[in-house]
């Protein structure tokens, strides 16, 4: 509704005997918001910094908004199926802020860390030297302690695969090594 009611009934009487009003405004309003997305966007950021309590949500509206949505997934398939294909398509569109989530969630550093020690390693594996980062599935992944969570490197997923096999045991690996000399 408009900022005055009489303005708004006045409105819908001009778009209810002319339905192209209604779309040309409609239209220009998107137009609008397109132009001025950019703007838009950096004014509610800031806006957001400066009145941080101002529209953060209580533990307890959190709990029944995630409530209400795991109760919607389960139940309406075709939302879920809806919801799943936006997830993926935006986890298409943002590669890097995909990469970045699951860095600061699984290991608490942030993308210019790991790209930081890429780059000390000359963007190779730490043990095998593999190099080839076109399947960022296979190189590089992180390499990190599971009894202490500290992060060791960056290896290929080989490598990284094989050290858990041999349950990060240097002993394990060094008779693995010891029997490949033998046995070569």
């Amino acid at each position: 509704m408009g900022w005055k009611p009489e303005h708004h009934e006045a409105r819908m009487q001009r778009e209810a005997a002319n339905p192209e009003l209604r779309e040309k405004r409609l239209q220009q309003a998107k137009d609008s918001q397109e132009r001025n997305k950019e703007a838009r966007k950096q004014y509610m950021k800031d806006y957001y910094k400066a009145n941080p309590g101002k529209y953060k949500l209580t533990q307890e509206d959190r709990d029944r908004r995630n409530a209400a949505r795991r109760e919607k997934y389960a139940q309406d398939k075709e939302w879920r199926e809806s919801h799943k294909q936006s997830v993926k398509q935006w986890q298409e569109q943002n590669p890097e802020k995909r990469k970045s989530q699951r860095l600061k969630k699984t290991h608490g550093i942030e993308l210019s860390d790991y790209k930081d020690m890429l780059a000390v390693q000359n963007n190779q594996c730490a043990i095998c030297g593999y190099s080839d980062m076109k399947n960022p599935k296979l190189f590089p992944v992180v390499d990190h302690c599971h009894t202490r969570g500290r992060i060791r490197g960056l290896l290929c997923m080989n490598c990284n695969q094989g050290l858990g096999k041999f349950k990060d045991d240097p002993n394990l690996l060094m008779a693995a090594a010891a029997y490949l000399s033998r046995h070569g």
